[in-house]
């Protein structure tokens, strides 16, 4: 069990990371509303999208990434240990930035 948690903490701290970088490019379209302490959160990522969370929702969705949606304006993605790759992590961090800026 602790080598699953490992990956997740891992896991989810790269995707972290890489919406962190995004948002340095694109400040106040979106927070990490997740805590930031390892051991308050599980592999979700809870994102707050300021301007058109749904029409970015239904992009990510269409691109093939999972997440899910949460009214009024929340995107959850999770990269789950089983059988997530950090390779999925980073497409998943280039279609949501992708998404954020189509109009």
């Amino acid at each position: 069990m602790w080598q699953l948690r490992k990956r997740s903490v891992m896991l989810t701290a790269y995707l972290e990371t890489l919406l962190d970088a995004i948002a340095v490019k694109m400040p106040r379209k979106f927070d990490i509303i997740t805590p930031r302490e390892t051991e308050a959160h599980g592999c979700q990522l809870s994102i707050v999208v300021h301007e058109n969370a749904k029409r970015v929702q239904d992009a990510l969705c269409a691109a093939g990434a999972t997440c899910d949606y949460r009214e009024p304006n929340v995107i959850r993605a999770a990269p789950t240990p089983l059988y997530n790759t950090f390779h999925e992590c980073r497409r998943f961090s280039h279609i949501f930035e992708s998404c954020l800026t189509q109009r």
